[in-house]
C-alpha cells in the first residue's frame, strides 16, 4: 500500500497526533498504583522532568520485568511529549520487549499505538499503520475500547491520507461500534461525522447524508443545540451539493430557527450566507442577493469582518456571473479591503485574481497586472501550486492584453509544463489557445498552428469529457429520482402500515379497554349479587327466627292459657268441692261429738285440709295472682321470698 499524504492530511495529523501527547490525552495503564501512581499524577499534570526522574530510578532497579517495562512506557511518553522522538521511541521498544517478556498484553497494547503515533508525526505510515494493528489485535482480546476506537481512527485517517477511502470508512465503521457498545455518545458523534465526511469526499452524498441524519438523532436525543445548528447546516449544504435545492433548504431553514432561538448570531450570519448560496445555485439572483445582504448587515452589527468580507465575495461572484462587471468589482474590491485589513493572504490573492479577470481597460489592465504579481508572490509563499498556476496563467493573459507577447509567452509555457503533468485538461486548452493567440500575433504561425491544434483536441476532448458528465450527471440524476421515488413510496408503505398498525394497536386498546370494563362490570354485579344473595339469607334467617319466635310465642301463649285454664278449673272445681268437703266433715262434730276423738276423723279432717292446701299452691303455682296481677318482677320476686321462707335459705333477686 502506498501512501502519499495531501496537504490538508498532514494539518490534521499533526493536530490529531500532537494531541495525543497532550496532557488529558496520556495513556495511563493504572497498575501497580503503589508503584506508579505518583508517576501517572505527574505525567497527567505535564511534568515531564519529575516522571522521567522517577522512571530512571525504576529503571536502574531493574528488579521485575513488568515494572520495568511500565516505567519504560511512562518515560517515553513523557519524552515524546517534550519533543525526544529518538528517545522515545528506544523507550517504547525497550517498554515492548519487556512487556512480551512478562506477557502483558494490556501494556503491549497500549505501547504499540503510542509507538504508531511516533510514527505517524515522522511520516512513516506503512510502520505507522502496522504497529497500529498489532495494537488493535492485542487490545481485542481485553476489550481496551478506548484503545480499540483511537487505533480504527488513526488507521482510518492512513488509508484517507493513501487515498482509499473505502477502506478508511470500514474503520471508522469499526470504530462506531466499538463507541456504540460502551455508549460513548460523543465519540460516536464524532466518528459518525468522519464517516459522512469520507463519504462526501467519494461523492457517495446519499450516503454522506444518511449517517449525517443519524448524527442528528443523537445530537437530539442529547439536547445538543449547537452541535444540530451545525449539522443541520451541514446537512443543507450536502444537499445543495447533491442539486436537491428544496431538502437544503428546509434543512438550513431547520439550522436557522435553532440559531434564532438560541440567538447565536454567528451561526444565524452563516446560514444566511449558505441560503444566498442556494439561490444563487439556481440562479434566484434576487433571493440570493437579499440574503448575502442580511448576512452582511448582522456581520457588521456584530463587527464579524471576516463573515462580511466572505459575503461581499460571494455577492461580488453573483454579479460576475450575470456579467455585471462594475457592480461586482465594487463588492470585489469590498472583499480586498477587509481581507487586507486581516492580513489573509489567501483570499486576498483569490480577490486580485477575480479582480484581475474583470478589468477591461489599459488602465485596468495595469492595476490587474499589479495586483496579479502581488498574488504570485502570496501564493508563491503559501507553496499553494494551483494558486499560484491560476495567477501565473492570468498575469500571462493580461501581459498579451499589454502588448508585451514575450513575458506572457514565457509565463504561460511555464504553466503548459505544469499543466502536463498534472493531466489538467481545461487549463491546458486555456494555455494553448492564448499560446496560440500569441504566437499568432508575433507572426509564428507554425507555433500558432501547433498549440491551436493542440487547443482542438483539447476542446474535442473535453467536450467529449463534458458529454460524458451530462450523461453521468443525467443518469445519476434519474437514479437519484429513481431512488427518491422508491424510497417515496417505501416511506408510503411504512406510513400506511404505522397507520394500519396504529389502528389496530387503537382497535386493540378498545377492544382491551372494552374487555376491562365489561369485567369490572362483572365483578360489580357478582359482588352485588354475592352481596344480595348473603342480605336474602339473612332476611330468610330472620324470618325464621321471626317464625320461630311467634311459633314459640304461641306456644307460650297457649301454654299460658291451658295453665290458667288448668288452674282456674282447680281452684274454681276441685277447690270448691274439696272446700264443700272440708265442709261436710267440719260439720260431722257438730251432729256427732265422738267423731271428734276419733282418730280416723281427726286424719280424714287433716288430709282434706292438706288436699285443699295442695290444690290452692298448685293452683297458685301454675298462675300465681302476682304474676297475672303484678308482673313477672313481682312474682320472681315473691318466688325468691318463698323459696328462703321454706328451706331457710336466703335468696337474692337482682332484677
Amino acid at each position: 500500500m502506498k501512501f502519499r499524504p495531501t496537504y490538508l492530511f498532514l494539518i490534521i495529523l499533526t493536530i490529531l497526533v500532537a494531541d495525543s501527547y497532550g496532557q488529558f490525552t496520556y495513556s495511563i495503564l493504572e497498575e501497580l498504583p503503589g508503584t506508579f501512581s505518583k508517576i501517572e499524577n505527574l505525567l497527567q499534570e505535564d511534568e515531564i522532568d519529575s516522571v522521567i526522574i522517577l522512571t530512571n530510578r525504576i529503571i536502574e532497579k531493574g528488579q521485575d520485568t513488568k515494572i520495568t517495562g511500565i516505567a519504560h512506557f511512562y518515560r517515553g511518553q513523557a519524552e515524546a511529549s517534550a519533543g525526544q522522538y529518538d528517545f522515545a521511541h528506544i523507550s517504547f521498544d525497550n517498554a515492548i520487549q519487556l512487556f512480551k517478556s512478562s506477557d502483558y498484553i494490556k501494556g503491549l497494547s497500549n505501547v504499540f499505538n503510542k509507538k504508531a503515533d511516533l510514527l505517524m508525526i515522522r511520516e512513516d505510515f506503512a510502520n505507522a499503520n502496522t504497529y497500529y494493528d498489532l495494537s488493535i489485535r492485542s487490545g481485542k482480546d481485553l476489550k481496551l475500547t478506548d484503545l480499540l476506537i483511537d487505533g480504527c481512527q488513526k488507521k482510518a485517517l492512513i488509508y484517507t491520507s493513501a487515498l482509499q477511502p473505502d477502506s478508511a470508512v470500514q474503520y471508522l465503521k469499526t470504530a462506531l461500534q466499538y463507541a456504540l457498545s460502551v455508549k460513548d455518545d460523543n465519540r460516536t458523534i464524532s466518528i459518525i461525522n468522519q464517516i459522512s465526511t469520507n463519504y462526501q469526499t467519494m461523492g457517495e452524498l446519499d450516503s454522506s447524508i444518511f449517517y449525517f441524519q443519524k448524527g442528528l438523532v443523537l445530537k437530539q436525543d442529547m439536547d445538543d443545540a449547537e452541535g444540530l445548528i451545525s449539522d443541520y447546516s451541514s446537512l443543507g449544504n450536502l444537499y445543495r451539493e447533491r442539486g436537491d435545492y428544496e431538502h437544503a433548504q428546509q434543512q438550513l431553514m431547520e439550522a436557522l430557527n435553532m440559531a434564532e432561538t438560541a440567538k447565536d448570531s454567528f451561526s444565524i450570519t452563516t446560514i444566511y450566507a449558505e441560503l444566498g448560496d442556494i439561490y444563487a445555485a439556481q440562479n434566484i439572483w434576487n433571493v440570493s442577493e437579499n440574503y448575502y445582504n442580511r448576512a452582511i448587515q448582522l456581520a457588521r452589527v456584530k463587527n464579524s469582518r471576516f463573515m462580511e468580507a466572505g459575503c461581499l465575495k460571494k455577492l461580488g461572484h453573483l454579479y460576475q456571473l450575470q456579467k455585471r462587471d462594475s457592480v461586482a468589482i465594487d463588492y470585489y474590491e469590498g472583499a480586498l479591503g477587509l481581507y487586507t485589513q486581516l492580513k489573509n493572504k489567501v483570499n486576498t490573492a483569490e480577490i486580485m485574481l477575480r479582480l484581475s479577470q474583470l478589468y477591461n481597460n489599459e488602465d485596468q489592465f495595469e492595476k490587474a497586472k499589479v495586483l496579479l504579481k502581488q498574488t504570485l508572490k502570496t501564493s508563491s509563499r503559501s507553496q499553494d501550486v494551483i494558486s499560484t498556476l491560476s495567477t501565473k496563467l492570468a498575469l500571462s493573459e493580461i501581459e498579451m492584453k499589454l502588448g508585451n507577447y514575450n513575458a506572457g509567452i514565457a509565463l504561460a509555457e511555464d504553466c503548459l509544463v505544469d499543466f502536463q503533468k498534472m493531466e489538467d485538461k481545461e487549463n491546458l486548452q486555456r494555455t494553448s489557445y492564448l499560446l496560440s493567440s500569441a504566437y499568432a500575433q508575433t507572426g509564428n504561425y507554425q507555433k500558432a498552428y501547433r498549440f491551436y491544434q493542440d487547443y482542438s483536441e483539447m476542446k474535442d476532448s473535453l467536450v467529449s469529457v463534458e458529454r460524458a458528465e451530462a450523461i453521468k450527471k443525467y443518469d445519476l440524476l434519474v437514479t437519484t429520482e429513481k431512488k427518491d421515488k422508491e424510497i417515496a413510496q417505501q416511506n408510503e408503505k411504512i406510513r400506511n402500515q404505522e397507520v394500519v398498525l396504529l389502528r389496530k394497536n387503537n382497535q386493540l386498546l378498545m377492544l382491551a379497554g372494552g374487555l376491562g370494563f365489561i369485567a369490572l362490570i362483572s365483578v360489580f354485579l357478582f359482588s352485588v349479587y354475592n352481596k344480595n344473595k348473603q342480605l336474602n339469607l339473612q332476611r330468610i334467617q330472620v324470618l325464621k327466627k321471626d317464625q320461630e319466635t311467634q311459633r314459640m310465642k304461641a306456644i307460650i301463649e297457649g301454654e299460658e292459657k291451658e295453665r290458667k285454664r288448668f288452674a282456674r278449673e282447680l281452684h274454681d272445681g276441685l277447690g270448691a268441692v274439696l272446700a264443700t268437703v272440708k265442709m261436710q266433715i267440719s260439720g260431722i262434730p257438730h251432729k256427732f261429738p265422738k267423731v271428734q276423738e276419733s282418730s280416723a276423723y281427726q286424719k280424714a279432717e287433716t288430709l282434706i285440709d292438706d288436699a285443699c292446701r295442695t290444690v290452692r299452691e298448685v293452683s297458685h303455682d301454675l298462675m300465681p295472682h302476682v304474676l297475672e296481677q303484678q308482673g313477672l318482677m313481682s312474682a320472681i320476686s315473691d318466688m325468691c321470698q318463698n323459696l328462703s321462707n321454706q328451706h331457710k335459705i336466703q335468696f337474692d333477686f337482682i332484677p
